[in-house]
């Protein structure tokens, strides 16, 4: 979420809103939200439903504020609006404790209908007495720092009252969170392009593409089909966001990140076809594919990952075997060591396909040597595919006839200079 107000400026002062009319919605709904929830919290027994009711307050708190906020029409400026908002669940903290006490007191000595104006105001002096007196201000706290982080979580409610151009901006949607500072990160692409398919599907069929046709899958279950010649641009968010693909309006039409299964296919897909890319700032991205110098000579190998966790687990899984000897008992004894005896020979694979696993370039001579040291020479021209097996991320080279030539993964080293290598001696149809 975006504390800045980049929208347009709206024209008329009654469409600019009142700042005092916005203070008091939101003060009203934020006391309205905490007043709901501590109410139930003072009616029911103590124990592990307090606390839930507790962070339901602080939730509904900001959800309320933000909707006081837009009904009494506040002013139009996202700045304001958001501290506005932010001050007021915090404000209405005691403001509500005070009045759910005084409801309580009157409900206990009289009831609601025979109570007078002079009882409504000894209630409510004495439960400001006892708030003040007794300074028990651990719940006041806990209820005002849940309130400010929860918040959060019904921002868009105000930003699209406060700042609606921003708030349908396809650039506000790639810095929308995705799921983690690495969920659309992908370093240096569009690096190597391979040849595309006809359909394919991005993260589990929530982008479907059939030639020039687009399906997208957005929240709860809406489907938006398009076609390649309405995407007038791709935003390129940062790691924690998502790419959006929106059409002339500057409407948003799917979202995607780097992180998700065939998604590098999907932006070379956009790319060859034409679709500009641009980043955070609408500045154009130059991400014309460039060929790559290919060495006479190379290798495609293991990295260190490999070698650290084979050392790691073959450590770790040794010590337990040695110590499940002396700590359990005979039937025990034997699942653990069973169990223990796999994870050391996965550790003993993982060393040994560090030391020997590799496929060696030589011009137009390729050699691949398995974990066990068997080897494997064959020529370029002998390969007819290249294509992914056990998921997307390890590839088989077969010839002609279906034969297993070698096998690599997309994280060993070299295996994107490999990729290119094949790409360039072998016909266009081999890729994916």
């Amino acid at each position: 979420m975006t504390e800045t107000n980049t929208g347009p400026e709206l024209e008329t002062p009654e469409q600019q809103g009142s700042s005092i009319l916005g203070v008091l919605g939101a003060f009203l709904g934020a006391l309205l939200g905490h007043g709901l929830w501590l109410g139930c919290m003072f009616a029911l027994p103590s124990g592990s439903v307090l606390w839930d009711l507790i962070i339901f307050g602080g939730l509904f708190a900001g959800f309320f504020s933000c909707w006081g906020y837009r009904l009494f029409r506040g002013r139009r400026n996202m700045k304001f609006a958001w501290r506005v908002v932010r001050l007021c669940v915090v404000l209405a903290v005691p403001a509500a404790i005070v009045l759910c006490t005084a409801a309580l007191v009157l409900y206990w000595a009289k009831g609601w209908w025979a109570a007078g104006p002079q009882a409504v105001w000894l209630a409510l002096t004495g439960s400001v007495e006892r708030l003040v007196t007794e300074r028990d201000w651990k719940p006041i706290l806990i209820l005002s720092l849940i309130s400010l982080f929860l918040a959060k979580i019904s921002a868009p409610i105000l930003l699209k009252y406060a700042d609606p151009g921003w708030y349908n901006d396809p650039r506000r949607a790639a810095q929308s969170n995705g799921g983690g500072a690495m969920f659309n990160y992908l370093k240096g692409w569009p690096g190597i392009s391979e040849p595309i398919p006809h359909s394919f599907t991005v993260d589990k069929g929530k982008i479907t593409v059939e030639g020039e046709q687009i399906t997208a899958k957005g929240r709860w279950g809406k489907v938006t089909t398009f076609g390649l010649r309405e995407v007038a641009g791709v935003v390129i968010g940062p790691g924690s966001g998502f790419n959006v693909l929106y059409d002339k309006e500057k409407r948003v039409l799917a979202k995607f990140a780097w992180s998700r299964k065939g998604a590098n296919l999907f932006g070379q897909y956009l790319l060859e076809h034409g679709v500009p890319f641009e980043d955070l700032q609408g500045q154009k991205l130059d991400l014309t594919p460039r060929k790559v110098e290919l060495p006479w000579q190379f290798e495609v190998r293991e990295s260190k990952v490999c070698l650290w966790v084979g050392i790691i687990c073959l450590v770790l899984f040794s010590v337990l075997s040695v110590l499940c000897l002396f700590v359990m008992d005979e039937l025990a004894i034997l699942i653990a060591l069973l169990v223990f005896l796999f994870f050391v020979l996965l550790s003993v694979w993982l060393l040994l396909s560090y030391k020997n696993r590799r496929l060696v370039v030589e011009g137009n001579a390729l050699t691949y040597t398995t974990a066990f040291g068997r080897t494997t020479r064959f020529r370029v021209d002998e390969v007819d595919s290249f294509r992914y097996r056990f998921g997307r991320g390890t590839r088989e080279l077969r010839d002609r006839e279906g034969k297993l030539l070698a096998r690599f993964e997309d994280n060993m080293e070299g295996a994107a200079l490999l990729v290119e290598y094949l790409i360039q001696h072998m016909n266009p149809h081999v890729g994916q």
